[in-house]
């Protein structure tokens, strides 16, 4: 009976579901395990409690470093402005570009990550933000001649590409919470209920709590960045303001560079190989925006990138989903103006007593 167990697991290692037999010579089978090099690995919403609490806590601490980079140069305007003698309150427009940036990608590019993964776009938007950083500090190093130009144009450009620059970064960031607990609020014990298991609107556990600390990373990160460049500058120069930014960001990066793939595909390499009536069709595995519009994958990044602007287009057109984008952008404009409407009369009255004090 030992030695049939023992010819069963042998032949176990090559069971290859009635495919093709490939064979092996002896020197060959010594620790090989089809099972065990080809172990595909589990979604993110199959992953144990304690890491996706850990992946989700990441998650959100990267939507706050969005509104605190913004905190931070809000806080820091009065000087800034100061610093490089702004007349015209071009200053105030930094954090305008910036967002104008920020919605770029997230409006054209977000079908990408769902082709080659979410964490390369991370980690690379970081990585282009944080050089990005030093032309705004060097701008504000010392003051500036209001009769030159270039300090200004350098401080707004900046901020705008690195607007564009974490657009890549942020709109992966709540699609996190989705792949990690499904799109669905079902709760695990409903009230009055039966419950199944093997319902798909509770795959992931669901992730109520979880969007409510998202929602208080978006909009009260942009306080607690607003009071580190207030008391920036109430003491130094407000370059210290880009300089700490560039080290939240890095901090940030190195909780992402831990954080785990949730995006993960096995067959996003892969061709897939359908039979229908003795025709054989061969169609790439990967690239959900296409697939789910014309029933196949893309040769190569643009078409994805081209039906998620088609998709994009067809989303608006629904009179429901544009009344809700429209007022999401509305009360997160608002919060961000009531947020700092103290700084832009404080910056108003900071350049009018250093106008009064130039002309004494």
């Amino acid at each position: 009976t030992k030695g049939m167990q023992n010819s069963r697991s042998k032949n176990s290692h090559f069971s290859l579901g009635g495919k093709r037999h490939v064979s092996l010579r002896d020197h060959h089978v010594k620790g090989f395990s089809l099972a065990r090099n080809h172990k595909r690995q589990k979604i993110a919403r199959d992953w144990s409690p304690g890491r996706k609490r850990f992946v989700a806590t990441v998650a959100c601490i990267s939507t706050a470093l969005i509104g605190i980079l913004v905190g931070i140069y809000a806080g820091e305007t009065p000087a800034i402005q100061y610093y490089i003698v702004d007349f015209h309150h071009y200053t105030v427009l930094g954090n305008v570009f910036f967002f104008v940036g920020l919605a770029i990608p997230t409006f054209l590019f977000w079908p990408l990550p769902l082709l080659h993964g979410r964490k390369p776009y991370i980690m690379g938007s970081m990585s282009l933000a944080m050089p990005l950083l030093f032309p705004q500090a060097l701008a504000v190093g010392e003051f500036r001649s209001p009769y030159v130009a270039t300090w200004r144009v350098g401080l707004i450009m900046s901020r705008a590409l690195m607007g564009f620059c974490l657009g890549f970064a942020n709109m992966n960031f709540k699609q996190m919470l989705t792949d990690l607990f499904g799109a669905s609020l079902q709760s695990t014990n409903p009230h009055q209920e039966h419950v199944d298991e093997f319902d798909v609107r509770r795959h992931g556990g669901g992730m109520g709590v979880w969007l409510g600390l998202w929602t208080w990373s978006a909009l009260g990160s942009i306080g607690i960045g607003f009071m580190i460049g207030a008391v920036i500058i109430n003491t130094l120069n407000p370059a210290w303001g880009f300089y700490v930014s560039i080290c939240i960001i890095a901090f940030v990066m190195l909780l992402n560079v831990l954080c785990p793939e949730v995006r993960r595909s096995a067959f996003r390499r892969s061709v897939a190989e359908v039979v229908n009536d003795g025709d054989v069709s061969r169609r790439l595995a990967r690239g959900e925006v296409k697939m789910h519009m014309v029933q196949t994958g893309p040769k190569w990044w643009g078409e994805e990138f081209k039906h998620g602007v088609i998709l994009s287009q067809k989303m608006l057109r629904q009179p429901g989903f544009l009344i809700m984008a429209l007022y999401t952008a509305w009360i997160y404009g608002q919060q961000v103006l009531i947020t700092l409407v103290w700084l832009l009369m404080e910056s108003v009255e900071t350049l009018l007593t250093t106008r009064s004090s130039w002309a004494l």
